[in-house]
């Protein structure tokens, strides 16, 4: 079974936050950034359970991962029955914890 990616809201505008941050820099850095993200989602569409379990809330375990390529950024998401749920995406050095609190 193939998996729906569905983001959230605030994980679409971490991306976009990200690719003006690389943006601003080096533009080829942002391509990759981008679809590294990419290469990710896709690889965990194919396997959800890949990523380090990082919490349980009232839907589902929430589980995290390092983006391919670019580990400082990490990516959280869900499985929920027939789709990924994309919930943040930011750098591992912010105060992720309170972010899901």
């Amino acid at each position: 079974m193939t998996l729906t990616v569905w983001y959230a809201p605030d994980a679409q505008q971490d991306v976009n936050g990200c690719i003006e941050y690389f943006e601003n820099r080096d533009s080829i850095v942002a391509d990759r950034f981008q679809e590294a993200v990419r290469e990710t989602v896709e690889m965990l569409r194919g396997n959800p359970e890949f990523g380090e379990s990082f919490r349980r809330d009232l839907t589902g375990t929430i589980r995290r991962r390092s983006i391919l390529h670019f580990t400082n950024y990490l990516i959280f998401y869900r499985r929920e029955d027939s789709r990924l749920q994309i919930l943040r995406i930011i750098h591992g050095a912010r105060d992720y914890e309170r972010l899901f609190d």
